[in-house]
């Protein structure tokens, strides 16, 4: 499942009791907000979530996979994403459940088990 703005809108309305225009309004701010700081070269860090950086690609030859033909791939900035442990540790702790568990029990031990393990760092 993909999440859309409007997921983000439904969420603020009926988890937070903003109306829908204000729900709006605020993921609208919340969106320019953040497209403003990384234009401005600036990082974001969301605690216990990632951090969005802006890198800068080099100028590059690149090459038609089908034709073997060069061309010039040109500079530009692409934003990249980097999770915090704590969100890599929830993921992937859920994968680890879904990929071993046979049964409610021994996914409820395995779920004990990474979160004891991630509390021994």
């Amino acid at each position: 499942m993909s999440l859309k703005k409007s997921n983000f809108i439904d969420a603020i309305n009926s988890q937070i009791g903003l109306s829908k225009a204000e729900a709006r309004e605020f993921v609208d701010e919340f969106f320019e907000f953040l497209t403003a700081a990384l234009e401005a070269g600036d990082s974001i860090h969301l605690q216990s979530f990632g951090r969005f950086k802006l890198l800068d690609k080099a100028v590059r030859v690149g090459r038609n996979p089908k034709t073997g033909e060069e061309h010039c791939i040109t500079a530009r900035r692409v934003v990249s994403f980097n999770p915090s442990p704590s969100l890599t540790a929830r993921i992937n702790s859920q994968l680890y459940i879904k990929q071993n568990s046979e049964s409610d029990d021994q996914a409820k031990h395995m779920v004990l088990n990474v979160q004891s393990e991630r509390e021994s760092f």
